[in-house]
């Protein structure tokens, strides 16, 4: 079954990143006309091996890593004119919604009974900024002008269960985040963890109303009509029907935490968890539309927490794969290199991912992540010169990642890490 599966990947990594396949894409996008000595295909896997497995620093780096990678010798100009090509960020980015369509196994699945089983999808949903060359704040305007003038905010949506992409937009930093969520339609029969900046009444309703569901961080001067409170031990607060909560915000320290049935006129009816947060002497709101009778307020709020792996995930991108500001006052080379550097994070958790449903050991996407610079290289190098050896080579990586990239303490993950909700590895 190991080699079945092992040959299953290889196809699929011809598929994806086959000659023809990628030389189309080039042409489709207008990148290109011909295939020359940077052709789509070897500038793409040239630069996903170079942002994957090596530290790059200038425009020039890329280019010396492209001649070796590719055996070539092209000078610089005419490699940072491909850079430079108002198409190039184009192409990057549908490669890289090449490479996220490519994630189809389900990594982390809910244990039998668990109320959360009944959702296909735990979406969560962030950004991440970063500083970009002063000469772009043009093009790309940051937030704080006088620290960094210029730079981007990626909009993420991920699935927690197969702990892969759903969809990321850039922008300039300026753009709020508001005007990025996932559509409710995309929540349908799933379950989205989000920030406070979405606790917007409408977009709430709207989920509901497409038969999603939510948990999401409220800021501290929401005022709902309470209709039902509960304390931790299961008792009615019966004096706190029908006033605002604003009424009872400073009573909510007395309890480790209350379950609050809420309703803001005809806008909104919800559940609020509350507890009161000591270190900043304020409440803490998460407001939901699980049902209390089928999810218990601490289920809630360790599905809650499960939000930190976005924030893990983002880490991998800007400390494993060159996620940084790169060396150019060019728009279209930094757009291009920042999915560029998306796309070779992206492989690498697909890899990883995959070996873990070939070997059936739980991985390390972070390890993983440190651990494939120079698997990697060799799977490229070979894909590119020798695809007849692809299988074999995929293999070695595999073999390698099943024990260099084990995570290192399953069980304790079943304790406090991201496994406590009752989610288990499926492999």
């Amino acid at each position: 079954m190991g080699q079945l599966n092992i040959n299953k990947m290889s196809k699929q990594f011809k598929q994806l990143f086959s000659k023809e396949a990628v030389n189309k894409l080039g042409k489709e996008v207008y990148f290109c006309k011909r295939e020359r000595d940077i052709s789509p295909f070897r500038l793409a896997l040239g630069l996903l091996e170079t942002l994957a497995c090596s530290k790059v620093e200038t425009l020039a780096d890329l280019q010396r890593s492209f001649n070796a990678i590719c055996h070539t010798n092209v000078c610089y100009k005419p490699f940072y004119n491909q850079l430079a090509k108002s198409q190039f960020p184009v192409f990057m980015q549908q490669l890289c919604e090449r490479i996220m369509s490519s994630f189809t196994e389900s990594c982390l699945q809910f244990e039998k009974g668990s109320p959360f089983q009944q959702f296909s999808k735990i979406l969560i949903h962030d950004g991440s900024s970063f500083a970009l060359k002063s000469g772009l704040k043009h093009v790309f305007p940051g937030r704080f002008t006088k620290i960094s003038p210029a730079a981007v905010e990626l909009h993420v949506t991920m699935d927690l269960l197969s702990e892969s992409v759903e969809s990321i937009t850039l922008t300039p930093d300026t753009e709020s985040e508001v005007h990025h969520p996932p559509s409710p339609e995309s929540v349908s029969g799933n379950l989205v963890l989000l920030d406070r900046m979405f606790f917007i009444k409408q977009y709430l309703a709207d989920i509901e109303q497409s038969n999603g569901h939510y948990i999401v961080r409220s800021k501290g001067v929401i005022n709902p009509v309470i209709t039902t409170a509960t304390r931790a031990d299961g008792k009615t607060i019966k004096s706190w029907q029908g006033k605002s909560l604003k009424e009872v915000r400073q009573t909510i320290k007395r309890y480790e935490f209350v379950d609050l049935m809420v309703c803001w006129g005809r806008a909104l009816n919800a559940r609020i968890i509350a507890s009161w947060d000591y270190k900043n002497d304020r409440v803490r709101y998460l407001v939901t539309n699980l049902e209390q009778a089928s999810f218990s307020p601490e289920q809630v709020m360790e599905a809650y927490r499960l939000r930190w792996q976005i924030e893990l995930m983002f880490k991998e991108w800007k400390s494993y794969a060159n996620l940084h500001s790169f060396d150019t006052n060019n728009p279209h080379v930094a757009e291009g290199l920042i999915w560029a550097s998306i796309g070779a994070t992206l492989l690498k958790r697909m890899l990883a991912l995959k070996t873990q449903h070939i070997k059936n050991v739980s991985i390390s996407t972070r390890t993983a992540a440190m651990s494939l610079r120079k698997m990697l290289a060799a799977v490229i190098d070979v894909f590119i010169h020798q695809p007849g050896k692809l299988t074999r080579t995929l293999e070695a990586l595999v073999n390698y990642l099943a024990n260099a990239a084990k995570r290192a303490h399953p069980e304790r993950d079943k304790q406090t890490g991201r496994l406590v909700l009752g989610l288990s590895y499926a492999v």
